[in-house]
């Protein structure tokens, strides 16, 4: 409990804002943040522009991941890349200006949280938040500039999906 009587959340909640944020997202990370929609990754590795090296590590993950090949689970994939397949993807946030999370239909939301687009949060915030969140369920975002960079309620960008 902090000072003021407000809950304060562990920092296992959350790795430093330099770790996560303003950085492209790890091969592993891209993977775990958006893993059920292996089709859409399939299809963004596939691209002709983007196919090398990066569609033969999706195709080959499950013996890269078997052997923790780091090389290659920790090698960066450009923003484009990982942007492509967040803006494809229906998965929603909200943010309240400290706290990014999943929204939950048993957790009653109030107008101090703004809901945010994969794509919002990955542009906003940096994909690894993206994984951070779908993995703990929260992460707080503690670098004031992240907050003054998230965009206005229903402002879409890269014509995500709403």
């Amino acid at each position: 409990m902090g000072e003021d009587g407000t809950l304060t959340l562990a920092t296992s909640l959350h790795m430093d804002d330099e770790e996560l944020g303003n950085r492209p997202m790890k091969f592993w990370e891209v993977g775990s943040a958006f893993r059920g929609f292996e089709d859409i990754h399939a299809e963004t590795y596939a691209r002709a522009e983007w196919r090398y090296p990066f569609y033969d590590w999706f195709v080959n993950s499950n013996e890269i991941v078997r052997v923790q090949d780091r090389a290659i689970l920790d090698a960066f994939v450009p923003l484009e890349r990982s942007a492509a397949i967040a803006k494809q993807i229906p998965l929603k946030f909200e943010f309240n200006g400290t706290l990014l999370r999943i929204p939950h239909p048993s957790i009653r939301s109030n107008q101090s949280w703004q809901l945010l687009t994969m794509i919002q949060v990955h542009d906003t915030f940096g994909g690894a938040y993206i994984e951070e969140v779908l993995e703990r369920g929260i992460a707080r975002v503690a670098d004031a500039s992240y907050r003054s960079r998230v965009p206005k309620p229903n402002a879409i960008r890269h014509g995500g999906p709403q």
